[in-house]
């Protein structure tokens, strides 16, 4: 049974189960099309991640860092679980506990990692995190 008159892609019954035909069959004509689909979606580490089978990627995560004294611009940096072709497009914001004055002070992004620093007004000992969203063609 064709599951699209337009697309004329097969329906999937409990029986074709065992037989990826169907499946595959479908996916041809979805690359005909020229559009982009998820190939696979999952967790690593604190990443949730979409691959696309363009090779565009998206990743993001909240990175917390240990208690820290530290007062000023803190080394922040993180790296992403898979490495991008060059820089990907990144999106960040960042928190110290507690605390209305902290900031990003520096972003610096490259194919595998972030290099930032978060402003920490207190030499009180608080916790720190980034959240992050990054988007890029993976390797």
């Amino acid at each position: 049974m064709a599951l699209s008159t337009n697309l004329k892609m097969e329906s999937i019954s409990g029986s074709d189960l065992v037989n990826p035909k169907p499946i595959d069959d479908n996916f041809k004509i979805v690359d005909k099309l020229g559009l982009d689909y998820i190939t696979e979606q999952g967790l690593s580490g604190v990443w949730r991640y979409r691959k696309w089978n363009s090779g565009f990627m998206e990743l993001w995560a909240r990175i917390d860092f240990p208690a820290t004294t530290s007062v000023g611009p803190v080394s922040s940096g993180f790296s992403f679980p898979f490495p991008f072709s060059k820089a990907p497009v990144v999106t960040l914001s960042a928190g110290v506990e507690g605390r209305t004055d902290a900031y990003l002070n520096y972003v610096n992004t490259v194919a595998n990692s972030v290099d930032c620093y978060i402003f920490k007004g207190s030499s009180s000992r608080l916790t720190r995190w980034v959240y992050c969203y990054a988007a890029g063609v993976v390797k």
